[in-house]
């Protein structure tokens, strides 16, 4: 139902619908029971929230999603969306693997990482440094003592002179 719901609201609001990621959607469920009663004896769904994150070429976009709660009646309480235009510098090239591994390397150890470490990543498109447009990035998920970290790594620049 809250899918069917937000997908509704998305398209009547102009949102197109090959953007959208596969939602995440949690309920939030009130129980009750009698005074002095153990057990419960009644269950009552108050909320579905929906989390619609933008994709592109099967990436996410960061800074980029819809976020939904739907009442047991069906009806939208809250919606948050952030969709603003996705624009890619046509000028830009990608990075040399060894140029983005290092400079992936440099972030993680000037956070003095702890020996225990564990590194994982994805790919994104995000806003980084500041600028309006979007790039592609190495989403770095760094779990080091005593707090995991996230890092963006840039995967492309913009070409220089003769690199074009």
């Amino acid at each position: 139902m809250t899918r069917g719901i937000v997908e509704e609201t998305l398209a009547k609001l102009g949102i197109p619908m090959e953007e959208l990621g596969k939602p995440l959607v949690r309920k939030q469920i009130a129980a009750g029971a009698k005074a002095g009663e153990g057990k419960i004896q009644d269950r009552f769904e108050m909320y579905s929230f929906a989390h619609v994150q933008r994709t592109i070429n099967d990436l996410p976009i960061f800074q980029s999603d819809v976020k939904v709660a739907v009442n047991n009646y069906g009806e939208i309480q809250r919606l948050s969306l952030e969709w603003p235009k996705f624009e890619l510098n046509t000028e830009a090239r990608l990075r040399e693997r060894e140029e983005v591994l290092r400079s992936a390397v440099q972030q993680i150890l000037e956070q003095d990482p702890d020996s225990e470490l564990t590194i994982n990543s994805n790919l994104a498109y995000a806003k980084v440094g500041g600028e309006d447009e979007f790039k592609p990035v190495a989403v770095i998920m760094v779990n080091s003592a005593p707090t995991p970290y996230q890092l963006l790594v840039e995967l492309s620049e913009l070409a220089s002179g003769g690199d074009k």
